[in-house]
């Protein structure tokens, strides 16, 4: 086994010193140091590197034992050894994995953690300041939604060489996942250089990327914050890490809400609003994630003539464990700034046809239950499996669920999702333009659209009867609707006088505060309750 490893026969080591196999001389130092370990242990451990015949250098896992006669004197040393040079290549290969991005190469989030780790074990309370940065390409997930994840990828590749030529050498560029990058900055004097550097890395994007012949814009938002900031907000060193990242990030998330493609420090001073808001981002993901705290409530529709509810549109509400109940005018722009509102507008289907199946198995009379969906859930490539695999896990006919997008996604639709629209609508599913009116359609492109009905948006609405312009941009959409063949409800109807005006003009169905306020599925089941529709059929 002497000789597998090491590449030297019996006879030529024999009688020879084992320093022959040390690789260089800073082993030879460290080797000599270990015979005063065994003078007074009588045991010694530890790696050495080796150096076989051949000139293969191997790490070597020693374990020396000494051998004494009765005198106490050594008169043997036993050494048992093994080339550990597999476990080595192994152990580089799972810290590699655990610590760096696969796609870039770059360190990771986690190697992020246990460096600022280090950093506020041996420096903390020292004169010594580092700066982080947190980076978010701006409206990325577009980009991987209508262009797919390929070209993402080569864009990611592309922004990281582009990054690091702004940087020094020492600093270390981070890549925490999905989009978002990290820098860190070590021994930082003062504010202005790093914001120097934030600069820097901004104008890296600023010539055009060409991805597969196409010609693409990217920009980024910087969020920054220096260790020597945060002596007031750590009481101990193992907090700096969490609240390092945790600053810098709202002030990212402050240079987004404040137009993108800028940098921003963080300062005591940062807006509780963008504090809340980073936290709300954790509390959201995890509640998408365990798909606990998400209740969808509805709306009912009804006929104008009859009154009679013919079906309900489902609305997302998210009950926060310590705020209570959230409005979605709170958590949805959040969801789509952290590429959540896919699994979120998921969560929402499944949980809409699910409640639509127990009402028809318990004889409520419902047509349809309408559902939105955000443009980056229709942009994105599964979108139309998605839906078929709810209905089938449900079990819910496709006649019963209408799926809401809005005016202006469609007019930026590609023939791609066009064509994923069409498949949907021959599959069963009613189609409907949400929030009519408000976007800039070109009829002779609507006309080419797969749909089924229109939504009349509730500001052209509120202003009826009185409101001429209102009316007569009602009116139009009416006749526009009955042109091609296409069903029309009016949204935001509050009062019978606006009801009265809509039937009159032509609308058949309608939706607002007039007949009920979006409620809690329960609700809904006791509204119901009371109508005729129900108690026909229970009876």
């Amino acid at each position: 086994a002497f000789s597998h490893i090491t590449g030297y026969s019996v006879d030529e080591m024999v009688g020879c010193s084992l320093h022959q196999l040390l690789a260089d001389k800073t082993s030879r130092t460290f080797f000599n140091n270990c015979w005063h370990e065994l003078d007074r242990e009588g045991v010694w451990q530890g790696e050495i590197l080796l150096q076989s015949k051949e000139g293969r250098k191997f790490p070597n896992q020693q374990n020396i034992s000494v051998v004494k006669d009765n005198n106490g004197d050594i008169v043997h040393l036993i050494s048992l050894f093994a080339d550990i040079s597999e476990q080595k290549r192994a152990a580089d290969r799972l810290y590699r994995l655990a610590h760096f991005d696969d796609l870039t190469h770059l360190p990771n989030r986690t190697y992020l953690t246990e460096y600022l780790e280090k950093f506020a074990a041996a420096c903390w309370g020292e004169d010594k300041q580092i700066g982080l940065l947190t980076l978010d390409l701006d409206h990325f997930k577009n980009i991987n939604d209508s262009l797919g994840h390929p070209v993402g990828d080569a864009i990611l590749l592309e922004v990281s060489k582009r990054f690091r030529t702004a940087l020094k050498e020492s600093d270390i560029l981070i890549r925490v996942g999905g989009d978002g990058f990290a820098v860190l900055l070590e021994d930082v004097a003062d504010s202005g250089y790093v914001a120097h550097v934030a600069a820097s890395l901004m104008s890296t994007l600023v010539p055009v990327f060409w991805v597969e012949g196409l010609k693409l814009n990217v920009s980024v938002s910087i969020g920054i914050c220096l260790s020597g900031q945060l002596e007031d907000d750590c009481s101990a060193d193992e907090q700096l890490p969490a609240t390092l990242i945790k600053h810098s990030e709202a002030a990212m998330y402050l240079a987004k809400e404040g137009g993108r493609n800028r940098y921003e420090f963080y300062t005591p001073e940062l807006t509780d609003k963008a504090l809340e808001r980073v936290t709300l981002g954790v509390d959201l993901r995890q509640a998408i994630e365990t798909e606990k705290g998400l209740e969808v409530w509805y709306q009912p529709q009804f006929l104008l003539a009859t009154g009679d509810i013919f079906g309900v549109e489902a609305l997302v509400r998210w009950r926060h464990p310590e705020q209570g109940l959230i409005p979605p005018d709170r958590f949805i722009s959040l969801a789509e700034e952290l590429g959540l509102i896919v699994a979120l507008g998921k969560q929402v289907l499944k949980i809409a046809c699910q409640d639509m199946v127990t009402w028809l198995q318990q004889g409520i009379a419902l047509d349809t239950v309408a559902v939105n969906v955000s443009g980056h859930q229709i942009q994105s490539a599964d979108f139309e499996s998605t839906v078929y695999e709810v209905l089938n896990d449900s079990g819910l006919a496709a006649q019963h669920l209408q799926l809401e997008i809005t005016e202006s996604i469609l007019m930026s639709s590609t023939d791609n999702v066009i064509a994923q629209m069409e498949r949907l609508k021959a599959h069963g599913i009613t189609m409907a333009i949400d929030d009519f009116g408000t976007g800039y359609s070109s009829l002779s492109y609507l006309k080419q659209l797969p749909l089924n009905k229109l939504k009349i948006d509730q500001s052209f609405v509120r202003g009826l009867p009185d409101d001429t312009n209102d009316g007569a941009i009602v009116k139009a959409i009416i006749v526009l609707s009955q042109t091609l063949n296409l069903d029309v409800i009016a949204e935001g109807i509050e009062t019978e006088s606006q009801q009265a005006y809509l039937q009159e003009a032509g609308c058949l169905q309608g939706q607002g505060y007039l007949k009920g306020r979006p409620m809690p599925a329960q609700a809904l089941v006791s509204l119901l309750a009371q109508s005729q529709q129900w108690t026909k059929i229970q009876g």
